[in-house]
């Protein structure tokens, strides 16, 4: 009887680990260079963040998804910190919220042009 539920108990964590690892598109995703991370949000939204800190302790963590056509939603983006006219001109759009701020712009590369894909920002926790 043991036997059984422990085996059951295995074969319940395997197969949610499978989910989890699926559902998050582990499976799809590239190769990161060191020192960078991976994000994947609700909307299906997949970023490669280089070259930045992840602070989840203090910051929660947005996508902000831009259209693109469908075989792109769910190819993974490779994101960097916006140039100082960029982030200007984000924020603007996005309505200047107090305590928000962009932590990545993210594209894509399809047949050597680069497509916007998403903007990552960020926001204390409270």
């Amino acid at each position: 009887m043991l036997k059984k539920i422990l085996g059951l108990l295995l074969l319940a964590a395997i197969g949610y680990g499978g989910y989890y690892y699926f559902s998050r598109g582990y499976h799809t995703r590239p190769d990161i260079p060191e020192g960078s991370f991976s994000m994947k949000f609700k909307s299906g939204f997949r970023a490669i963040v280089l070259n930045q800190e992840l602070d989840v302790i203090d910051r929660k963590y947005f996508g902000h998804s831009v259209e693109v056509p469908f075989y792109l939603e769910k190819a993974w983006s490779f994101c960097e910190a916006p140039t100082p006219e960029e982030n200007e001109q984000i924020l603007r759009e996005l309505g200047n919220r107090p305590g928000e701020r962009v932590d990545g712009v993210c594209r894509i590369d399809v047949d050597g042009k680069s497509v916007l894909r998403g903007i990552i920002a960020s926001v204390p926790r409270l």
